[in-house]
């Protein structure tokens, strides 16, 4: 073999500099270090091969490829390996709406209020919050595991596929203020996250995300179930009502403990549950932050939320305390 060219590092790749295009450093490749963060260098472990499994990994770490891989933080969150310096696990920060990474069969949307399943534009279904009979008291979350979910084979599924359409007419700013509401409800729910700390450092996982256009009586959250709490799920109307269109975001905290319940559905079944410790709702107003007087830190976002833990068979709709954000 002839070398045609010297290169002044060690390389683990065969491609040369130039296969990598605008996705420098290239689709085969990406940077790693040492355990002390020191030492950087061209790294091919722990990246999918082939392409689609790729796009997969870069998808749950929130979107580093924009428009090959959306963000998916919220899809797989629960099945991601906490990143060791900062002892949480990549969330989502360019949050899609249900509707954009699908609804599962068991789902509230599905279940409760007889929508039609469907599929995200990945081919997959997004996580749910779940109660099950024969664990009282607890609440989980109900979510397709990083590790058995097959982009290979999505693609190659005429059944299933990508389909990118269902994101067509997510315009900047739109993603833009998904992105500025996302940042202002983890802000107001996490103790933890000060004005000196990035959001991206918090715990809560952003299970739930709907746009709302009327915050009226037709208003409803699909995406909790009916019996989670008392006969309905019209508590969560209750609290100062907005009057600008929005989002309704629901997060939680996984119960992490020892003895904590963290299992798949079944043997072979690709979706898992963990157990919940806190579960927030939030109802927030939608800005423009395209324009200046939207943004315009005088003008804040209105918004209410309110914060469940405990025994969750035992709280009373009408106790919950709401608090304006």
């Amino acid at each position: 073999m002839i070398v045609n060219f010297e290169r002044d590092y060690r390389a683990t790749t065969f491609l040369p500099d130039s296969a990598s295009g605008i996705f420098y450093p290239g689709w085969d490749a990406t940077f790693s270090s040492d355990e002390n963060g020191e030492g950087r260098f061209f790294a091919t472990f722990g990246l999918g091969s082939p392409f689609p499994e790729d796009m997969k990994l870069c998808a749950a770490a929130n979107g580093m490829w924009p428009v090959t891989s959306p963000d998916a933080g919220r899809t797989f969150q629960g099945g991601l390996e906490a990143i060791s310096v900062y002892n949480r696990k990549p969330s989502t920060s360019i949050p899609l709406m249900d509707e954009e990474i699908g609804y599962h069969k068991d789902s509230p949307y599905v279940r409760d209020f007889k929508n039609n399943e469907s599929l995200g534009w990945d081919g997959e279904q997004g996580p749910f919050i779940q109660k099950i009979p024969q664990e009282p008291g607890k609440c989980f979350v109900n979510f397709t595991d990083i590790a058995r979910a097959d982009y290979v084979a999505n693609c190659l599924d005429t059944n299933i596929g990508f389909d990118m359409s269902k994101l067509r007419h997510l315009d900047s700013n739109e993603v833009l203020s998904r992105m500025d509401a996302l940042r202002h409800c983890v802000r107001t729910i996490d103790s933890k996250i000060l004005r000196s700390k990035k959001v991206q450092y918090t715990k809560y996982w952003l299970v739930n995300a709907t746009a709302v256009t009327d915050w009226n009586d037709n208003f409803k959250a699909h995406c909790i179930p009916i019996s989670f709490i008392g006969n309905d799920n019209n508590w969560v109307k209750a609290g100062n009502r907005l009057d600008k269109e929005g989002y309704l975001f629901v997060f939680v905290l996984i119960n992490d403990a020892k003895g904590s319940i963290d299992r798949f559905d079944c043997k072979y079944s690709k979706r898992r549950i963990q157990e919940v410790k806190e579960l927030c709702v939030c109802k927030i107003e939608k800005k423009n932050v395209c324009v200046e007087e939207e943004r315009n830190k005088r003008k804040p976002y209105k918004m209410v939320w309110c914060s469940l833990k405990g025994n969750f068979d035992q709280i009373n709709p009408d106790n919950i305390k709401w608090r304006n954000g």
